[in-house]
């Protein structure tokens, strides 16, 4: 889908090593039909700078450190004032990091590397995308590059250049309230997995409560829902069971911590997320399913994507066991046909109907998860989807019972006529 025209478009960071593919895949996406000039206009850092400095990029680079940040500074506010005048999103490829030299090239790993991304980037940038790519791929592609000199450099060299990366990126974008994905590369799926993101990250959150509303309607059976009348809601995670389905997600999908923070754990790293200036924003939301379902991205190699994503979906929830109380309500009110019960999470849907199969509770199941669902589901989704189902399909409106354990079942719980906090066991 392409980007909706608004005051505030998304302007997205394309980083990765030099020799890593940035420059091949802005002119596959100019050529992708969701992501042509029509809706989004495509800059190379370099050749912003070229234009903008006197001399162009020869004299850039003669240039001491500080007049380089200063021009860099300048270059990307360029493009975020041209993203805001047409209305159309930005795609931009950078650098991060740069060997310290006196001509900071990138041919050279002799001295230490030097952080080249400015406080303008920072203030710029909605979205960053990292471009993985295996430091053998890399080394390879960087000795056959006929268009530029670069040195040869060990594979390993290059794979602790690239983790820096990462792992400074990551930090920044949690701390400015950057949007931070990483893709791997690979043949057949980068590209695809790019516009994915990108698609996703344009749904704004009006449209994003419509996506999720779509969702329901698929989701619950429109006969049953007309023939109720009553609803139950129930949050999932710490409500149904005394788990965090997102925190576990993580620790099948990715043993060794994300981006190689090894020391902090993920339910920290969320927490980090949902602390920081997003908030518990649709964008926080949105970084969240990117960084859960990025977990299981980066590990696919020889799996399709989906069959790992399932396959870890599985894992996860065959350590949930529900609170028997629930197991016993919900049984009950399944069968009877004046009541509907609808699960609606913020935590990975999948997981959940997983966990509702194996009681064998045919309850429908709202929740995040991937991005090619196109939604996420907000405490503001949570209202909406309570308030559609009591007053879809019905001359007036059907009484509203709502279960939930945190602050962010609030919206749902004021559109209810009656409302429980769960309090149980922290697992």
């Amino acid at each position: 889908m392409p980007p909706k025209t608004t005051p505030s478009p998304n302007i997205i960071g394309i980083y990765g090593l030099p020799g890593a593919g940035k420059t091949t895949i802005l002119s596959q996406l100019r050529l992708t039909g969701d992501m042509s000039p029509a809706y989004y206009d495509y800059y190379e850092g370099s050749e912003v700078i070229d234009s903008i400095v006197d001399g162009g990029l020869a004299a850039f680079k003669q240039l001491p450190h500080a007049d380089k940040q200063r021009h860099r500074a300048t270059a990307i506010r360029h493009v975020g004032d041209e993203a805001r005048r047409s209305g159309k999103g930005a795609i931009v490829a950078g650098h991060f990091m740069l060997p310290a030299t006196s001509g900071e090239s990138d041919d050279d790993l002799d001295t230490e590397l030097q952080q080249v991304c400015t406080d303008a980037d920072l203030d710029t940038f909605t979205h960053i995308v990292y471009l993985q790519a295996d430091p053998e791929v890399v080394r390879r592609q960087r000795a056959g590059d006929q268009r530029r000199a670069r040195k040869a450099l060990p594979a390993d060299e290059l794979g602790r250049w690239q983790q820096a990366e990462m792992r400074g990126l990551f930090e920044l974008c949690v701390d400015f309230g950057i949007v931070f994905a990483v893709v791997v590369a690979a043949k057949g799926r980068t590209l695809r997995r790019i516009v994915d993101l990108c698609a996703f990250w344009s749904t704004g959150e009006e449209e994003n409560v419509d996506a999720a509303l779509d969702k329901v309607r698929e989701q619950v059976d429109s006969a049953r829902l007309e023939q109720a009348k009553t609803i139950v809601v129930f949050d999932a995670d710490r409500t149904l069971a005394p788990y965090d389905s997102g925190v576990m997600f993580t620790d099948e999908a990715d043993a060794d911590g994300y981006l190689g923070h090894q020391d902090d754990k993920m339910g920290g790293l969320l927490k980090r997320v949902f602390g920081g200036p997003l908030g518990y924003s649709h964008r926080a939301f949105q970084q969240v399913s990117v960084m859960l379902e990025g977990l299981v991205y980066r590990s696919a190699h020889s799996l399709e994507l989906q069959d790992l994503y399932d396959a870890t979906c599985d894992l996860v929830a065959g350590h949930i066991g529900m609170y028997q109380d629930m197991i016993m309500h919900l049984g009950q009110l399944t069968w009877n046909q004046d009541i509907l019960p609808v699960v609606v999470t913020c935590g990975v849907r999948q997981v959940w109907d997983k966990v509702l199969q194996r009681e064998n509770l045919r309850v429908p199941v709202i929740g995040g998860g991937r991005a090619k669902d196109g939604y996420v589901v907000t405490p503001e989704v949570k209202a909406a989807v309570v308030e559609w189902l009591a007053t879809s399909g019905c001359d007036g409106r059907r009484e509203v019972f709502v279960y939930g354990d945190s602050p962010l079942d609030i919206p749902m719980m004021a559109r209810a006529d009656h409302a429980f906090v769960v309090v149980g066991d922290e697992k």
